[in-house]
């Protein structure tokens, strides 16, 4: 199967955003945030934020993949495609995950992130550009 097809979300892409979520009415457009897309011919299969951190960091957050796309590769090439659009626009990208979703915390290893701090349950993971 090809790549999908990356790109920034808009409101146009609202209703197919709620479905990726299962019609969970989740906004596309949120003050100081960006959302990006992953798309299989017209269909959104993940979707991701970022938004700006206190410490000039980006942060990303929310991405999610539709249960049918995934382990095909969709999260990390929606990942790294973000990672060279934004790659000037700070000095690295932050995240937290749980630190029991190992798929998760594998994805974000796979694609430069590495663990540096520890938050109860969850990690703190960090890419520098």
């Amino acid at each position: 199967m090809a790549l999908p097809v990356c790109r920034r979300l808009s409101a146009a892409d609202q209703n197919s955003f709620n479905d990726l979520f299962e019609g969970e009415p989740f906004p596309i457009e949120q003050p100081g945030a960006q959302r990006y897309g992953a798309f299989e011919v017209a269909t959104l299969v993940a979707a991701v934020g970022i938004g700006q951190g206190h410490d000039g960091d980006l942060v990303l957050f929310d991405l999610f993949v539709k249960p049918t796309a995934r382990g095909r590769g969709v999260a990390s090439c929606l990942v790294n495609w973000l990672k060279e659009k934004i790659c000037d626009e700070a000095p690295a990208i932050r995240l937290t995950v749980r630190g029991d979703n190992h798929q998760a915390m594998r994805l974000y290893q796979r694609t430069g992130f590495q663990v540096i701090q520890r938050n109860n349950k969850d990690l703190v993971m960090r890419c520098r550009f």
